[in-house]
């Protein structure tokens, strides 16, 4: 399972991540998923998409517009 965002803006902590992400991955892991946090970005767009075409689910990050 990967847990995606988008790097930068206001939602995120001091590791660049949004605040719940890493709980996400730690509750997954402890029903016996993989899980890893990953950042999308315009740079590594082809490294998002091989690594999200090999795996088996996703869980997108976005802060809801207000």
């Amino acid at each position: 399972m990967i847990v995606l965002e988008c790097r930068g803006g206001s939602d995120k902590g001091a590791d660049g991540h949004r605040r719940d992400t890493l709980p996400i991955c730690e509750a997954l892991r402890h029903k016996g998923w993989a899980a890893a946090p990953m950042f999308f970005d315009d740079e590594s767009n082809a490294l998002c998409k091989a690594r999200l075409l090999d795996c088996q689910g996703v869980v997108v990050r976005v802060n809801p517009v207000r």
